[in-house]
């Protein structure tokens, strides 16, 4: 089955929408970015996906395309459609329900059937058996929310809003598989790191998803006309800065867009008359690309400019291989198999141990550092005299068994050591929390053997002679030999630790490889 995109087309010429600057006007002819969505949803529907993600940019006419106009298009279109719009708030529920009243009084009568029933949570035509319910996920998560309803068209508006995760499994859990004229639609702008940035990301490699971004240059609006001089004078006469060609370059290399520089100059420009000079906002709102649009509201430590240049070094990485850990009881009877790197829970390795390397490796047990930090992280750092060097990362996302995490530290320390009399690789743990029970699982280990088949064996306890712990000496101490086992994350040291984390970075002296890490200092 195609999807009906000239049909679609003929309803939009006929359809009046609601606009900030018109009032109420002819929703034809489609914007750039609406007509860009609409040509990938339909390439992707006609490869046979169902389910469309939309990241978009402010004020391109998203809403009104694929949340107002095809919220009334597809339930007319086929019969038997059992169709729901969902919104973040009640209040934006009540307010779309209004306005798709009013679109539909203004068609013209071959372009709408009439209702059977239409009151605040459902609007059902008559004689074709099609329904659109409105809801709303609201700030409490309402436990009969999508239930007992068989769904086969979603529109999911402003989903990045949403409070609840839940909601998102619940709407999944009610949709059809097999219905023939299906369609599920969730539709955001970027709202931090939240449920839809874990929704994109893991639709990246989904078969069954197709992800549309759309970027705020697809809209011809957003672009300042050379007559204006006011405008020109101002934000035109600068070349290019080395953050405006790497995201510039991008925009052309993944969506074949080169931009103008009418474009150029109405996106310095709004940094000041829209967003006061702040970069995140901007970056939030009015994306470039779909990695730029997931920061924290309010976050301005770390400079969209260098996010955007961490990602470009990180391209220039050698290709990882992958690991696997296949655990067993004991820690002898587990293993170590190769895998797709990209594949979850693997060991991503840039680079395999060298005799001649000195290295750092740093672990971060579940829950260590906050509550909201579910993911067990071993890293491995390459020590320059100048320079950090991220080889290898293993990462068990939302934590697994206390001994695993402590085992897994073991066997990287000691596959980077090489077994040279003096140890070149260094260990540093999170102790507060959840770390301190890691230690006591690597101390067990190192006085007794405990984990393994054959307690006392020597070879394999030899591995923690690879590993000298990693002494702190706190920076108000002054007295020798104050020093305390391991690192404790408590609230006081992260100001600091964190701004030299950001010096060294923005002096380049760390190379950043995985993508997720970049995520993290994004967020």
């Amino acid at each position: 089955m195609s999807f009906p995109l000239d049909h679609f087309y003929r309803f939009a010429k006929a359809a009046q929408v609601p606009s900030k600057d018109r009032g109420w006007t002819s929703a034809w002819p489609l914007y750039g970015a609406q007509r860009y969505g609409l040509i990938e949803t339909a390439r992707g529907y006609d490869e046979g996906i169902r389910n469309f993600l939309y990241l978009s940019a402010r004020q391109v006419g998203k809403t009104t395309a694929f949340v107002d106009l095809m919220g009334l298009f597809w339930p007319q279109r086929y019969e038997g459609i059992t169709g729901i719009m969902v919104s973040d708030t009640d209040e934006n529920r009540d307010y779309r329900r209004d306005v798709h009243g009013q679109m539909l009084h203004r068609l013209p009568g071959k372009w709408q059937y009439p209702t059977r029933l239409d009151n605040q949570l459902v609007r059902a035509w008559d004689g074709i058996g099609s329904r659109l319910m409105y809801e709303s996920v609201g700030n409490k998560f309402n436990k009969s929310f999508g239930r007992s309803r068989g769904i086969n068209f979603l529109v999911a508006d402003e989903v990045g809003a949403w409070a609840h995760q839940r909601a998102v499994q619940a709407l999944n859990a009610a949709l059809s598989d097999a219905h023939p004229q299906r369609l599920y639609m969730w539709n955001t702008t970027a709202q931090g790191h939240d449920i839809f940035k874990t929704m994109w990301k893991e639709a990246e490699t989904s078969p069954v998803t197709r992800r549309i971004f759309l970027g705020w240059y697809l809209d011809e609006r957003l672009r300042v006309p050379q007559d204006n001089r006011a405008i020109w004078d101002q934000y035109g006469s600068e070349r290019l800065t080395d953050d405006e060609r790497i995201w510039m370059k991008n925009v052309e290399e993944r969506y074949r867009i080169e931009l103008t520089v009418e474009q150029l100059v109405w996106f310095r420009s709004i940094l000041d008359t829209k967003f006061y000079g702040d970069e995140d906002m901007r970056a939030q709102e009015y994306p470039c690309l779909p990695e730029d649009a997931f920061v924290s509201f309010g976050s301005k430590f770390f400079r969209p400019a260098l996010i955007r240049q961490l990602r470009e070094v990180s391209k220039r990485a050698p290709e990882p291989t992958g690991y696997r850990y296949e655990w067993g009881r004991w820690l002898d009877d587990t293993k170590v198999e190769a895998c797709d790197p990209n594949e979850d829970g693997a060991i991503t390795v840039w680079e395999e141990p060298d005799p001649e390397g000195v290295y750092i490796v740093s672990c971060h047990p579940a829950y260590s550092s906050s509550a909201e930090a579910p993911d067990d992280v071993v890293q491995v750092w390459r020590a320059y005299p100048d320079s950090l060097v991220q080889v290898a990362e293993y990462v068990a996302s939302g934590g697994d068994l206390t001994v695993r995490c402590a085992w897994s530290c073991l066997h990287l320390a000691g596959s980077y050591r090489h077994a040279r009399p003096f140890a070149d690789v260094y260990f540093v743990m999170d102790v507060e929390m959840t770390g301190f029970s890691v230690l006591n699982e690597i101390m067990r280990f190192e006085s007794r053997g405990w984990g393994m088949r054959q307690q006392g064996k020597t070879d394999l306890r030899n591995l923690m002679g690879a590993v000298r712990h990693y002494y702190f000496r706190r920076p108000d101490s002054l007295a020798r030999g104050v020093r305390a086992v391991e690192w404790k994350s408590q609230a006081s040291f992260r100001p600091w630790l964190l701004n030299q984390l950001r010096d060294v970075l923005e002096n380049g002296h760390i190379e950043i490889r995985s993508p997720e890490l970049i995520d993290e200092l994004q967020a």
